[in-house]
């Protein structure tokens, strides 16, 4: 783990790519990365479920914001939502970070946009009530944020599987909601209706424009296209 300045890390939150801008900063000793990393927890085994509690299955590179506004650099990070913490494979030791001891992180994955960091979810509240799980932030401009609220949940074997003798592990069902941010406030998206609620001006231009490049609710990317054309118009 590598120490980076938390200025380093602050530009993305206002829209920009820090992952550019990390490797250029002076980096902490060894010491440092070995002290900090003594004081995660190690992590405990699990029961075993059918279906998997993180984000990405996979290891992946990243930096971690915490509580004192400094970042570390990991190369193993994973985002368990089963338990609401960070995984962190370091010295071939698997160590977590409950969510409380961090702001955000921010994961090298080519297939999230430049500026998209993680965050526990009950950040935002929607309905009055926190959101629970991570949620994955993109900023968008100016005005927008698009948040995806990853959570998971624990499905109990029927009596009735148990008594057949099926399998009796706990299964993991996943899901996964998309919000704008806008001025503070969360709008759930769930079909294109809900995005023309919130994006009110020259709609025919913009229903033109999402119905020319067909672009859908369901994936990021076309968000993230119909959010720019609405700010360039």
């Amino acid at each position: 783990m590598k120490k980076i300045s938390f200025l380093s890390i602050f530009a993305f939150l206002l829209g920009f790519n820090a992952s550019a801008q990390a490797p250029n900063q002076q980096l902490a000793s060894n010491d440092y990365a070995k002290a900090f990393a003594n004081l995660m927890n190690t992590k405990n085994k699990i029961e075993k479920t059918q279906g998997s509690p993180y984000v990405f299955d996979e290891w992946e590179s990243g930096i971690v914001v915490f509580r004192g506004e400094e970042g570390g650099e990991f190369k193993n990070i994973k985002i368990d939502l089963m338990n609401n913490q960070l995984e962190v494979l370091y010295m071939n030791t698997e160590k977590v970070l409950p969510a409380k001891d961090f702001k955000m992180v921010k994961l090298n994955r080519p297939d999230l946009n430049a500026n998209t960091f993680f965050q526990k979810a009950s950040d935002f509240k929607y309905g009055g009530k926190p959101l629970e799980g991570f949620a994955q932030v993109t900023p968008v401009g100016d005005n927008f944020k698009i948040v995806t609220i990853h959570s998971v949940r624990v499905i109990q074997s029927s009596m009735n599987a148990k008594i057949v003798g099926a399998n009796h592990k706990k299964r993991l069902a996943r899901d996964k909601k998309t919000f704008f941010l806008k001025k503070g406030k969360l709008y759930r998206i769930k079909k294109k209706k809900n995005v023309y609620k919130i994006l009110t001006k020259k709609q025919k231009k913009l229903k033109a424009y999402i119905s020319d490049h067909d672009l859908g609710v369901k994936k990021e990317a076309d968000l993230i296209k119909i959010l720019k054309y609405y700010e360039s118009m």
